[in-house]
């Protein structure tokens, strides 16, 4: 696999190599947000890429749900309809990479809709959760306060970029 794969908004190899140590072949992943490693996952996986954005849609060879961002009550920043969520998500689920909505100028980041929204998701006592971008201190907050609700531990990896997990 090449390296540029993994360049600009991608999560990192570190972390692409994480999800292949830990995750059988075929399991299924929910990411939020996609790119070029979704194909590099959907060789191995059965991934479905929430993706706010239609012009990334059915981009690459993964099931794709085109969930755009919504205002919601209180969450500050606007997260994909929750709406089209409960009604396309897989029933079981491995794992999920929180990797998306993107930050920008306009929202320094508007992930904490997934834990606003955590129940759409079922039962995650099983469920692995991977964060991309925790290097920032509103992404690694979120984090922290996913793993509090849920009442598990978390492991931080740091390279140019960092990611947790929830095991």
């Amino acid at each position: 696999m090449k390296d540029k794969v993994f360049d600009g908004w991608s999560i990192e190899k570190e972390c692409f190599d994480k999800i292949c140590e830990i995750l059988d072949d075929n399991s299924t992943i929910i990411e939020f947000g996609s790119g070029r490693v979704s194909e590099e996952l959907s060789k191995k996986f059965n991934v479905y890429s929430v993706e706010h954005n239609k012009e990334w849609v059915n981009k690459y060879k993964t099931k794709y749900i085109h969930a755009p961002l919504v205002k919601q009550q209180d969450i500050e920043y606007p997260w994909y309809d929750i709406n089209i969520l409960k009604n396309s998500l897989p029933v079981n689920i491995d794992l999920i990479l929180i990797d998306g909505p993107p930050a920008g100028k306009s929202s320094p980041t508007s992930r904490w809709g997934f834990i606003k929204n955590i129940d759409i998701f079922g039962d995650l006592k099983k469920t692995i959760l991977i964060f991309d971008d925790i290097q920032r201190e509103d992404d690694m907050n979120h984090m922290i306060a996913v793993a509090e609700k849920l009442n598990r531990k978390f492991e931080i990896f740091k390279k140019d970029k960092m990611f947790g997990i929830i095991y």
